[in-house]
């Protein structure tokens, strides 16, 4: 493993190459703090980064784009500091917390509540991956909240004591969040200088109660599942199709398990978001192939 002094030199050169003029940095038209306060000014600032990320632009190019249209962002140096000072390199973490603070201003934390608590949104990433001649999907689940462990069903009363997913607890961190999504570059360890060299794919806006009405039923329905199983004490994740109960955490021993959206959901609701911004209907956009869904790469 490197030495964190390394890691600084490479960022720092990095951030060096990358740097946007200073002219154009007074230039800066809008307020982190407006942003997270705001709805509008958030909707106005993910449109425009994701307008430069439609030009294949890396996670530095993008920091460095923000900060240069953004004002109360880190500045290089809290940037390098904080990235830097990281010692764990296999945080699968990682990438969502530097664009949590980098894009955001928001130090990771792991307080219950929403990254953006005034407007109720949680900051996730995620990485697509390619397949051979189609497209690109989601690389794994999202996991959005621990709930529970199987060493004690008591653990689980969340969602035991409650009929409907809107009425949870866990409903906060599940219904509402920005996702990140970068192009997966098959390396299982990546330095500090590789997530910040890595493509930036396009970023989704989620909003639970937005969606049609047949996907908000099959999520009800995959709680309903998952609420049984916890009151029969046989938790799994057969039947689920768009929200499930997965294990979490370290070890095959850990009981832990979590609420998630299934990969197939994630390729969704990422494929509604670019038919939006290219105004073309959702069927263009998708390429299915039995139970399969993959993202057209043309948009991707």
């Amino acid at each position: 493993m490197m030495e964190p002094n390394v890691y600084q030199a490479d960022i720092e050169k990095m951030l060096r190459e990358c740097k946007i003029d200073d002219d154009n940095i007074q230039k800066n038209k809008l307020n982190i703090s407006d942003i997270i306060g705001n709805e509008d000014h958030l909707n106005n600032y993910i449109d425009e980064l994701n307008q430069f990320i439609k030009m294949k632009k890396t996670t530095l190019e993008l920091i460095e784009y923000a900060r240069s249209i953004c004002y109360g962002l880190p500045s290089e140096e809290e940037l390098t500091e904080i990235l830097s000072n990281s010692k764990n390199i296999k945080d699968k973490g990682l990438f969502g917390k530097i664009v949590e603070y980098g894009l955001f201003g928001q130090k990771p934390n792991s307080y219950s509540t929403p990254d953006l608590i005034k407007l109720g949104y949680d900051i996730k990433a995620c990485a697509f991956k390619t397949l051979k001649n189609t497209g690109k999907n989601a690389k794994e689940r999202q996991t959005l909240t621990n709930c529970g462990t199987t060493k004690n069903y008591d653990s689980f009363k969340n969602i035991s004591e409650n009929t409907d997913f809107s009425e949870c607890p866990y409903y906060q961190k599940s219904s509402r969040f920005i996702l990140f999504v970068r192009n997966d570059d098959k390396l299982k360890l990546k330095t500090f200088d590789q997530i910040l060299n890595q493509c930036m794919l396009v970023i989704v806006f989620f909003n639970i109660e937005k969606l049609p009405i047949e996907l908000k039923q099959t999520i009800n329905e995959d709680y309903a599942r998952i609420r049984q199983s916890i009151i029969e004490k046989r938790v799994s994740q057969k039947g689920q199709k768009y929200l499930h109960i997965h294990p979490h955490g370290s070890g095959h021993g850990s009981g832990t398990r979590a609420l998630g959206f299934t990969s197939t959901f994630i390729t969704y609701i990422v494929a509604m978001r670019l038919s939006e911004m290219y105004i073309k209907k959702i069927e263009d956009i998708l390429i299915t192939s039995g139970r399969s869904i993959a993202i057209n790469n043309i948009y991707l």
